[in-house]
Formats: C-alpha cells, structure tokens, sequence
C-alpha cells in the first residue's frame, strides 16, 4: 500500500484520526515526508522553458509559490504553462503564478505559507 498525502493534510490526519493513523503505520513501511522546494530542482524544470536571465529573475518567486501551495507540482503546472508561449517572460511568471493561487484558493485549499532559506 502506498499513501501519498499533502503534509498539512496527513498532520489534520494525525490530529483528528490517531488510531486510524496508528494502525496504518502499523501496517506499513517507512514514512517519508517530503517537504522541501530545492532551488536545484525548480531550475531543472524550468530551464527548458526559460532562459537563464528570466530563469534567475523569477526563481524566487517560483520557489515561494511552490513552497506555499502544491510543492513541485505548482513548478510543473508553471513550466506547462510556459511551453505554450514564446519567448517567456518575468510577467508571464507572474502571471501563472497568478492564476495557479487563485485556483487552489478556488478550490477550497488552505494554502500553508512556509519560509523559504535565502
């Protein structure tokens, strides 16, 4: 059996659903909890997609966006996004970024704002 869950969501697990959560464990291997946005990792998805000068300008902004909701898959949606516009810019970013918050608020997910290392 593999579970794969949100952080923020498997910590609401942990809190409302102790025994459930101890017995999974229970009949499970390792947990591994992944919950870090590497800069190194952002670059290679987004290096296809932009040139290095935008890729240096915006790579923050990126990792902000990722690390405060969908991770590396908010990275994915963005590099989508980019492949259908030529010669992307810092605004178009900005602007998927955007779009990409509005939805999840949309949603009806929390978003879980975290500090970034700089």
């Amino acid at each position: 059996m593999v579970i794969a869950a949100i952080p923020s969501f498997w910590d609401a697990l942990l809190q409302r659903a102790p025994q459930e959560v101890r017995q999974l464990i229970n009949r499970c291997q390792p947990i591994i909890r992944y919950s870090d946005v590497e800069e190194k990792g952002v670059r290679r998805l987004l290096s296809d997609v932009l040139n290095a000068n935008v890729l240096n300008s915006v790579i923050r902004d990126v990792m902000d966006a990722a690390m405060s909701f969908g991770a590396y898959a908010t990275v994915t949606a963005i590099r989508n996004d980019l492949r259908s516009i030529d010669s992307p810019g810092e605004e178009d970013v900005a602007k998927i970024i955007k779009t990409l918050r509005a939805s999840w608020i949309d949603a009806g997910v929390s978003i879980n704002t975290k500090a970034i290392k700089r």
